[in-house]
C-alpha cells in the first residue's frame, strides 16, 4: 500500500522504537517508476527518539511511500511482516519536516550549549531567525546557529554536526584541497549501517575541515577509498565493486565502472612498475585479493594475502635515512607487515619472534593473526570485543603532495574544474628536511570511537588527528611511525616551557592541548589523568588513568631480589582520590640517551600519545567530561616540558 507526501522540508523524520521489528520505507517517483530514496528503520512511539534521511534533492515533489517488511543487506534488525493495517497505522510515525529533533530534546540541547557559552563568555557565531509553526507561534532558533559550539564537542578533531560517524573512506588530496569522506548516518547517534552514506568535509590544512553534501548516498555506503583516474586526471572512488568519477574535483560523483576483482572494503592504486592499476579487496572477514587491471574495467587475481582484518591500505614508503624503500600493508586494525610487491605478489620480510611489537589481537576472531606488528596499542585490560581499540579503519590520503611543496600535486595530468570555494585558513608551509625530494606525504586518518552520546551531545565519534607516516628504525627495529602533521602548530594559541619538577599549566588557557615531554626513564611523568613510568626488566611503559587529572603521583622503587615496588609520593592539596580506571604496558625501548619522549594531544574526551619517533601510537579515551582549563604536567624527576594550547577549528 503506498501514500503520497509533499517534500517541503529538508528532512523526512522517522520516530524511532528499537524494540519493534525493522521495515523498509522506499520513497518513489511515479512519473519514473523508481525508488529515489530507501530508508531501513523499525517505526513506533518509543522513547521519543527521531532518525532522518536528508531529501533536499525532492525539495517540491510528491513522492509515494511505501513499507515493506525489512530487506536489510547486514540483516541487523528482526525480519518485520507488516500487514497493511499496521503500515498505515505506521505511516503516522513519519514526517517531513525541518528538524529531527522533539520540542525537549532541542530545548535541552539549546540550553546546555548556551550555558557552556555564557560560561566561557562565548556569543554563538551566528544566529538564526526563529522560524514560525503552523500556528504562528515563534518556535526555539534554528540549533544550526550553534553549531560545533557545544560542551563536549572535540575543539580540533573532526567530528560531524550531528549524528554517527566511523570509518575514513576515499580520503585524497586534489587541487588543494584535502578531501575527507566518511561513513556518516546523519538521524541518529547509533550506527544504523542500512542508513548509511558517505558524510563529506574539506580543508587546505588538514584541521579546519568544512562540511559539504554527501556525495555517495545508500546503498553506496561501504567503505571504500580515493585514486586519481591516470587518462581524465579526475578524482576517482570506490566502493563495494563500484568505481565513481567526480566532473568537479570531489564535490559529486558519477558511476564509471565496476570492480569486478572484488567486493568488499576496495583500496586502488595506480603501480608504477607494473603501468597498472591494482585493487586490494577482501576475500572475506579475514583475507584479502589482490587483482590489477590495465583501464579500470577488466581486472584479473593475481594473489591472495591471509591474516588481515577489513579496510586494506596499501602503500610504498623510503625508509628514512637510506634508499631504500619498501611496501607497508596496513590491515583496519593498524596491524601491518612491510616487504616487496611486484604488482602480483606481496612477500613480506620475516618477523623476528623475539620482536616486543609483535601483534596483540581486538578481538577473538583476530587471534591467531599474529605474524604482524602492532601499528598501534590497545589497553589489553578490557574485554576482548570490539570496544577494545579506540582508533580503526586507518586510511592515507591518495595523491597527497611530495615533500618539500605542499602545493605542489604528485599527479599533475588531464584537466579538472576548480574546487568549490571554502573558507579560508591559517597559513601554514609544512617543509621537512626529513623527506627526500619528491617522496610523497603519507597522511593518515581513522575513526577515532569516542562516544559523544553518552554525554548528551547529538553527534557521535570521531576522527583521530592527521598523522604524518614514516618508516623509520627504531630501537624496535624497522618501524612503522606515526607523528602529528606539522600543519596542527598553525593553530597554537598560546605556549608555555620549561625543566621544572612540576609545572601546573592552568596558566595556559584552553581545553585542548599538544604536550612534549622528554623525562628520565628512571622518572614518573604526569600527563594530565594519565601517569608513565618504565620497567626497564619488561622494557615497556607502564600507563596508568586515574579518575581525576589531579591523582596522586606514585614512583617505582628497585628492591634489593631486583623486583619493584610502587610508593606513592606526598599527595599534593587538590588532587583528588587516586582512583585508578586504567592499568596497561606498551612495548618500547628508549633511545641512546636514556630518555623517553613523548607527544601527547589532548582534545575534549580525546588523548593520543606519540613515544620517541611515533614508534608507539596510543590513541586513549579520558573519562574527564566536565574537566577545568588548562592541563596539569610534572614529573618526580628533572624534565623537559612544553605545553601549547589548541585554538579551535572545527567551524560553522
Amino acid at each position: 500500500m503506498k501514500q503520497p507526501m509533499k517534500i517541503d522540508h529538508r528532512y523526512v523524520t522517522f520516530r524511532v522504537d528499537p524494540t519493534r521489528s525493522a521495515c523498509r520505507v522506499d520513497f518513489i517517483d511515479t512519473a519514473k517508476r523508481a525508488v529515489v530514496e530507501q530508508v531501513f528503520v523499525n517505526l513506533g512511539e518509543g522513547d521519543g527518539r527521531k532518525s532522518f534521511v536528508d531529501m533536499s534533492e525532492f525539495m517540491g515533489m510528491t513522492l509515494d511511500v511505501q513499507m515493506l517488511p525489512c530487506e536489510s543487506e547486514w540483516a541487523l534488525q528482526p525480519e518485520g511482516v507488516l500487514t497493511e493495517e499496521e503500515a498505515e497505522t505506521r505511516r503516522r510515525f513519519i514526517a517531513c519536516e525541518d528538524d529531527y529533533l522533539s520540542g525537549k530534546e532541542k530545548d535541552e540541547a539549546l540550553r546546555r550549549v548556551r550555558d557552556e557559552a555564557e560560561k566561557a563568555r562565548v556569543t554563538p557565531t551566528r544566529v538564526l531567525p526563529a522560524r514560525l509553526t503552523q500556528d504562528g507561534a515563534a518556535a526555539p532558533a534554528d540549533l544550526c546557529s550553534l553549531r560545533y559550539r557545544e560542551p563536549y564537542r572535540p575543539l580540533y578533531h573532526f567530528t560531524t554536526q550531528r549524528g554517527w560517524i566511523n570509518d575514513p573512506n576515499g580520503c585524497i588530496y586534489f587541487d588543494g584541497l584535502w578531501h575527507l569522506y566518511y561513513q556518516h548516518c546523519p538521524g541518529s547517534t547509533e550506527s544504523m549501517w542500512d542508513n548509511n552514506h558517505w558524510g563529506h568535509a574539506v580543508s587546505r590544512d588538514l584541521f579546519t575541515w568544512e562540511e559539504r553534501e554527501p556525495v555517495l548516498r545508500f546503498p553506496h555506503q561501504a567503505s571504500g577509498t580515493g585514486f586519481i583516474d591516470r587518462e581524465t586526471g579526475r578524482v576517482c572512488v570506490t566502493t563495494s565493486n563500484l568505481i565513481f568519477e567526480s566532473p568537479d574535483g570531489g564535490f559529486k560523483y558519477d558511476f564509471k565502472s565496476y570492480n569486478t576483482a572484488g567486493c568488499g572494503d576496495p583500496k586502488i592504486f595506480w603501480h608504477e612498475e607494473s603501468g597498472r592499476y591494482i585493487s586490494i579487496t577482501l576475500r572475506d572477514v579475514t583475507s584479502y585479493q589482490i587483482s590489477s587491471s590495465p583501464d579500470l574495467v577488466e581486472w584479473r587475481h593475481e594473489s591472495d594475502i591471509e591474516n588481515f582484518r577489513e579496510c586494506p591500505e596499501f602503500a610504498k614508503y623510503r625508509i628514512e635515512g637510506t634508499d631504500e624503500y619498501k611496501w607497508v600493508l596496513c590491515g583496519g586494525d593498524g596491524a601491518y607487515q612491510y616487504g616487496e610487491f611486484d604488482g602480483h605478489e606481496f612477500k613480506p620480510d620475516p618477523i623476528e619472534d623475539d620482536r616486543l611489537d609483535r601483534y596483540v589481537h581486538v578481538m577473538e576472531a583476530t587471534r591467531h593473526f599474529n605474524h604482524k606488528y602492532n601499528g598501534y596499542y590497545i589497553d589489553d585490560t578490557q574485554p576482548d570485543t570490539e570496544n577494545r581499540y579506540s582508533a580503526y579503519a586507518f586510511q592515507n590520503f591518495d595523491n597527497a603532495p611530495a615533500w618539500p611543496d605542499q602545493n605542489a600535486p604528485r599527479v599533475q595530468c588531464g584537466s579538472s574544474q576548480k574546487p568549490h570555494e571554502i573558507g579560508s585558513c591559517s597559513e601554514f608551509q609544512v617543509q621537512s628536511s626529513k623527506f627526500k625530494d619528491g617522496d610523497p606525504r603519507h597522511v593518515r586518518i581513522a575513526w577515532y570511537t569516542v562516544d559523544f552520546k553518552k554525554y548528551g551531545e547529538l553527534f557521535t565519534q570521531a576522527m583521530t588527528v592527521p598523522q604524518e607516516m614514516t618508516l623509520r628504525r627504531t630501537p624496535l627495529g624497522l618501524r612503522l611511525c606515526a607523528m602529528p602533521v606539522d600543519e596542527i602548530k598553525a593553530h597554537y594559541s598560546g605556549e608555555w616551557a620549561g625543566d621544572e619538577f612540576e609545572c601546573d599549566c592552568t596558566e595556559v588557557p584552553g581545553r585542548a592541548f599538544d604536550v612534549e615531554a622528554s623525562f628520565p626513564a628512571g622518572g614518573r611523568l604526569k600527563l594530565g589523568p594519565y601517569e608513565l613510568s618504565y620497567l626497564p626488566d619488561a622494557q615497556k611503559i607502564r600507563v596508568v588513568q586515574y579518575a581525576s587529572a589531579l591523582a596522586p603521583l606514585s614512583v617505582w622503587e628497585r628492591k634489593d631480589d631486583g623486583s619493584y615496588a610502587l610508593r606513592d609520593l606526598p599527595t599534593v592539596s587538590g588532587r583528588g582520590d587516586g582512583k585508578i580506571l586504567a592499568d596497561f604496558t606498551v612495548p618500547f625501548i628508549p633511545g641512546e640517551d636514556g630518555e623517553i619522549r613523548v607527544r601527547a594531544l589532548f582534545d575534549v574526551l580525546t588523548a593520543e600519545f606519540f613515544f620517541g619517533d611515533g614508534e608507539v601510537y596510543l590513541p586513549l579515551k579520558p573519562d574527564d567530561p566536565d574537566r577545568p582549563e588548562g592541563i596539569f604536567v610534572s614529573c618526580d624527576r628533572e624534565a623537559r616540558i612544553k605545553v601549547c594550547s589548541i585554538e579551535r577549528t572545527m567551524k560553522q
